[in-house]
């Protein structure tokens, strides 16, 4: 059975390493801002990716980002998958997609510095 993982784990980091589940920190601040998302991303089921899911896989991708003073994710690619090769990368970016900042929260001086939003998928 497929589960969303409903916290979606969003960690902004600086590093490629594999930071807490649940983390949010700026890349140059590592200040944590809780109310970054006016919609975080959240994986459904129609997002997992089909192989894996039949073969009960389960990974998860970072996605990094642009922060500009916009709701909408910007000039995201993906920066990590694991395991490779079984589509969560591009799963990833379809939920960071519709994923909604809260500008209110984004500090001036943040415009221009990247995020990595890891979504993670359990079969």
């Amino acid at each position: 059975m497929f589960r969303a993982g409903v916290g979606a784990a969003l960690t902004v980091t600086a590093m490629l390493a594999a930071p807490p589940v649940g983390a949010f920190r700026e890349v140059h601040a590592q200040e944590r801002a809780p109310r970054a998302w006016s919609q975080p991303p959240r994986p459904t089921s129609r997002d997992y990716p089909r192989a894996a899911l039949h073969q009960n896989i389960s990974g998860w991708a970072d996605i990094r980002c642009t922060l500009i003073n916009s709701p909408t994710p910007s000039a995201c690619v993906i920066e990590n998958e694991i395991p490779v090769g079984h589509s969560f990368g591009e799963a990833a970016m379809r939920v960071v997609s519709r994923a909604r900042l809260n500008t209110a929260a984004i500090r001036p001086e943040k415009i221009g510095t990247t995020y990595v939003v890891r979504v993670p998928f359990q079969a």
